[in-house]
């Protein structure tokens, strides 16, 4: 049993570092390709502005379920061989690629810092690290469709917990500085 679980932590690990080289590989990708930048960003601009008409307690808890039902989904989704996770990864990056690529030539490399790293060095690692889990569960439902042993069931149950207890507290708390930290930091930066 220990050994098992030896194994899952291992490939968890092996899995964070592979969403880790997919993610950073795409925001690469989106920052130095022009693959339609300006109409992600345009979509962006409206959703920015659809959401800041809210109370910034209602925002908050906007993005925070946001982020909590697209991990989530990328876990449970995971037993498709993997290929919810990958695509998630890829596409979330190209869009932070491009959105970087965006602020760098109209606020700045320190106001585009300033507009992302305050919540993203707290939601980007759980991102990462909910993709990974359902790259877990993807690799034992790709065991499984081997005809081998797969042991899906457990590992899903076991991504869900650390999906509960890690990653749903790490999102909250992301939201709640993108919300109420993050404008404070980068005014600070971009303002004196």
């Amino acid at each position: 049993m220990n050994r098992k679980i030896s194994v899952e932590k291992r490939r968890l690990w092996i899995n964070i570092l592979i969403s880790s080289i997919l993610f950073t590989s795409s925001i690469f990708m989106g920052f130095t390709s022009d693959f339609s930048a300006i109409s992600i960003i345009e979509g962006l601009v409206e959703l920015s502005r659809f959401l800041t008409a809210f109370p910034p307690p209602i925002l908050a808890v906007l993005i925070f379920l946001n982020n909590f039902i697209k991990s989530l989904l990328v876990i449970l989704l995971g037993f498709l061989i993997g290929i919810p996770p990958i695509v998630f990864l890829i596409f979330n990056g190209l869009i932070l690629g491009a959105v970087a690529r965006y602020g760098f030539a109209s606020i700045g490399f320190t106001g585009t810092l300033a507009s992302i790293l305050p919540h993203g060095i707290i939601e980007l690692p759980s991102v990462l690290v909910a993709s990974a889990l359902g790259l877990n569960v993807g690799w034992e439902a790709w065991i499984g469709v081997l005809g081998k042993e797969s042991r899906v069931k457990t590992v899903v149950v076991r991504s869900l917990k650390i999906f509960f207890k890690v990653i749903t507290p790490l999102l909250a708390v992301a939201a709640f500085i993108e919300v109420f930290i993050t404008p404070i930091i980068y005014g600070f930066i971009a303002y004196g």
